[in-house]
Parts: structure tokens; sequence; C-alpha cells
């Protein structure tokens, strides 16, 4: 069936993945999970696209949505820590996001804080829209932030852009055991 994609690119060996259709299937949402093996420590990986409208309806949805990510992730974590990144369609700390960040930290929000104002929609596509709705989050004490920055900001050529949104780049440890 038609799914909006979701893709997980590793250099590093992957030692598991699976996918899973969010629901409502007829929104073809999915998410993607893979365990890389990160130099000799498991890491689980998560990826997601939620639902896109901004109205009670896709509040919903994603609210659906995210709880079904939530259950792919208690399912397959295991003892391994969990990145979960994705475009989700609305800015950190919104209700649907609250079961995510109650494991889980915006890697962003916690380098920079929620109120900075970078956005990751592209004001080229979107001129009127200047959210940070892409997120990379990040198993809370197991996993720790240390660097986040908007990154594919800027024009190839003039008018050519890498994409329709800006991209996350997050550098995090492994916390202290």
């Amino acid at each position: 069936p038609r799914r909006y994609g979701n893709a997980i690119l590793s250099r590093h060996p992957v030692l598991s993945r699976d996918w899973v259709a969010l629901r409502p299937l007829e929104d073809s949402r999915s998410a993607g999970w893979a365990r890389i093996d990160l130099d000799g420590q498991p890491l689980n990986v998560y990826v997601t696209h939620p639902n896109y409208q901004n109205d009670d309806a896709g509040r919903r949805m994603r609210t659906q949505q995210l709880a079904d990510l939530q259950a792919v992730i208690a399912r397959t974590a295991g003892d391994a820590p969990s990145v979960v990144a994705g475009d989700f369609n609305t800015v950190s700390a919104q209700p649907e996001l609250a079961a995510l960040e109650a494991g889980h930290d915006n890697a962003y929000d916690a380098l920079h804080g929620r109120a900075d104002p970078r956005p990751t929609l592209n004001p080229h596509y979107f001129p009127n829209d200047s959210r940070r709705i892409d997120h990379v989050y990040l198993q809370r004490g197991a996993l720790q932030p240390l660097e986040a920055r908007i990154v594919l900001d800027r024009e190839g050529a003039p008018g050519v852009w890498p994409s329709d949104h800006f991209g996350v780049y997050v550098r995090f440890a492994f916390a202290p055991r």
C-alpha cells in the first residue's frame, strides 16, 4: 500500500530492523526501526513522519500514530538506548508528543531551549510557517546531546534547495553507566 517513505541510513552494521504502519491506516504513515552496532554498543534508531494537519483531527491522528510508535519502541528496544527522529509535523512540547517526551529529550531543545527561533521548514517553500517540526529525541538517562544544529539551510545553486525542510544534525554520547 501507499506509504510515506522513512529511511534509516547507517554505515554501521544493522543487527535488526522492522517497520510498522501507523493508524489510521488510510493516512499512509509508518515508523521504521533499526538496531545498529555502534562500535560494539547496540543502539535503536526509530524514524517516523506522523500526520501533517495542524487542526484537531491532525492532532488526534498524531496522538494515535505516536502511541503506535511508543508500542514499537516498547516491543523492540530491549536494553539498548533509543534515538527517535523525524518530521513530527508539530513543535516540541505539544500534547501529542507527551508520551515520547516523558522518556526522551529533544536534543536541540536541550542545548538551545524550546524558544530558539530557528525553523526546520524551509521559508522558500513555507514563507508563512517558521516552525521547527523536525526533531531528534534521545533516550533520557542513556544518551547525552553534545551538539545539535540546523543544517542544509542554504541554497546549493540559486533557487536550488536540498529539501523543503532543513536538516537537524545531532551528535551525542552514551551516558556513563
